[in-house]
């Protein structure tokens, strides 16, 4: 049994500031270390991508600056994180100020 979720560090950034998507997966109880993790942040005028590995505790932790993303738009964030040729997936975002 796969248990995954995503979550940020800020659900409401000010613009120029640094965002961390997390993500953690858990496969039959315990945590899953050293899988990738893929994020697809979805701004109003682009989408941009950041990839990184889950820690001892099954966490993933990418981080991106937002730059000027557009105030009050959400940002949504698309987290996927491969184990044993399986992808497994969430959903996140955050809304700039």
């Amino acid at each position: 049994m796969a248990q995954m979720c995503a979550w940020v560090s800020d659900g409401y950034p000010r613009q120029n500031t640094e965002v961390t998507v997390l993500g953690r997966l858990y496969i039959a109880g315990s945590p899953v270390a050293g899988a990738t993790m893929h994020t697809v942040w979805h701004y109003s005028s682009t989408t941009s991508t950041e990839t990184c590995v889950t820690d001892a505790e099954g966490i993933g932790r990418c981080t991106r600056n937002i730059g000027r993303a557009k105030r009050n738009y959400t940002v949504w964030v698309d987290v996927t994180i491969r184990y044993q040729g399986a992808d497994y997936e969430a959903q996140t975002h955050f809304t700039p100020q």
